[in-house]
Formats: C-alpha cells, structure tokens, sequence
C-alpha cells in the first residue's frame, strides 16, 4: 500500500528565531540609510540654471536627475 502522501514534511525554519533584537532582520540597523536624494542636492544647481533660460529637459539631461524631479524643484521654489 503506498502512503506517499502521508509523508512528513520538514517544518520550516521560523524567522523569529533568527531575529536579534539589536540588529533587526538583516544583521545589521539600516534605520536611516535609504538612497541619497540627488535631485533635492543638486536643487540649487537646477535653479541657477532655468534662471539661465535652459528647458527643463536640458536641465534633467544635463544634471542627470528626471525631468520630472526638475519640475518639482521649479515648483518648490
């Protein structure tokens, strides 16, 4: 008689038990180190620049950020 499907699986590993308190999930606090914002940085630049008279899509080229975070620092103010 075949019972393969009586067949006993192994339990899986409960993340919990790997979880320390102080280090968080990954082994290590990453609480504050997102992805630097390029865009909001170089805002100053974006300024100078469509005071110059440049398109908005110059700008982003020329800066390497999206058209799109240049309209938004035009917005700002």
């Amino acid at each position: 008689m075949w019972l393969g499907f009586a067949r006993k699986r192994s339990s899986p590993v409960c993340r919990a038990d790997r979880f320390v308190p102080d280090e968080g999930w990954y082994g290590a606090s990453f609480a504050g180190e997102g992805r630097k914002p390029t865009a909001r940085a170089k805002s100053e630049e974006v300024k100078t620049l469509l005071a110059q008279g440049m398109t908005k899509r110059a700008i982003a080229a020329e800066l390497n950020i999206s058209e799109r975070s240049v309209y938004r620092v035009a917005t700002d103010g």
